[in-house]
């Protein structure tokens, strides 16, 4: 899916963490206040954080998605395998984390609990492909968006969302993002639509990430 910024926001807007950081914000629940940040990108990864994280999204995404595979990650399905969870969330979740933790168009932005519990976390970087045959683009892509089901209907997903597409100046003309079935009505209402598979580059696009 793609979401054009200007058309959304009526205004261009681009988009960088480290230089143009996401300001911090607050949520109050009924359960307590959540505070949402930015990562310090110039102190390492914490390992114990990195985990939980990975294993938040990971749970998350198991947890909504109807995907067969997720019944493998799930910790109270018959199928919930030990091995292929820790392996996708080290992965496929964790591993790219700190591979782009160094790109300064990388956000990371994370809430906490008053219990020290992740309630909710964003993490973009920029997608720089060139399909074979096509002209080399450049997205912000939001890689991973997940939000606690204890607060969610909170619009902390839009506000995650948002907050780091509005961050930035002048990085970033369009948003991409690989969403599953039971979230593309979210994104659409945030103005996400649809890649255009008659448009030679988003074909190219999509047979990139159905590898």
């Amino acid at each position: 899916m793609i979401n054009n910024a200007s058309k959304v926001h009526g205004h261009n807007i681009t988009f960088s963490s480290l230089n143009n950081p996401v300001k911090p914000f607050q949520v109050m629940t009924r359960d307590g206040l959540i505070s949402f940040k930015e990562v310090d990108y110039n102190k390492k990864l914490n390992p114990k954080i990195m985990k939980k994280l990975g294993e938040f999204f990971l749970d998350k995404f198991a947890n909504t998605s109807s995907h067969p595979f997720w019944q493998f990650c799930k910790k109270n399905s018959l199928y919930y395998d030990a091995d292929i969870y820790k392996n996708f969330r080290d992965k496929e979740l964790i591993n790219p984390i700190k591979l782009r933790f160094g790109d300064p168009d990388t956000t990371l932005m994370i809430g906490f609990d008053e219990n020290k519990n992740i309630a909710g976390a964003i993490f973009s970087n920029k997608l720089k492909i060139k399909p074979k045959g096509c002209e080399k683009k450049e997205y912000l892509y939001i890689d991973l968006l997940a939000v606690d089901e204890k607060y969610r209907g909170l619009n902390i997903g839009k506000q995650l969302l948002n907050n780091v597409i509005s961050a930035s100046k002048t990085r970033f003309k369009e948003v991409f993002l690989v969403a599953y079935k039971e979230s593309v009505n979210f994104y659409k209402k945030q103005g996400f639509c649809h890649i255009d598979l008659n448009k030679t580059y988003d074909k190219a696009l999509e047979s990139l990430f159905a590898k």
